[in-house]
């Protein structure tokens, strides 16, 4: 939707999405499992890598990589391909 609330259009349906960050023409977002990307058309959904937590996550996107922040968790990051899913120390 636009900034002031029109043109509300769905985008995808069945995803159940804990946290969402937009980049460009990618959304990526968190579920309880995994960390998915989706163009903002709704097409190319893709399941970057598996992170499962019952815990509340926090994510954010900067240049080509995924943070990751959590309770009970420490930060990790990965590639925004879903490569080289690491701990950050």
């Amino acid at each position: 939707m636009d900034l002031d609330g029109a043109n509300n259009e769905r985008i995808a349906d069945g995803i159940k999405a804990v946290k969402i960050n937009v980049v460009g023409d990618w959304i990526y977002f968190t579920n309880t499992s995994a960390i998915y990307k989706i163009k903002t058309d709704g097409t190319e959904k893709t399941k970057l890598c598996d992170f499962p937590s019952s815990n509340f996550i926090d994510m954010n996107v900067l240049n080509d990589w995924i943070y990751l922040t959590g309770n009970g968790f420490n930060m990790h990051k990965v590639k925004t391909d879903g490569s080289e899913l690491q701990e950050v120390k």
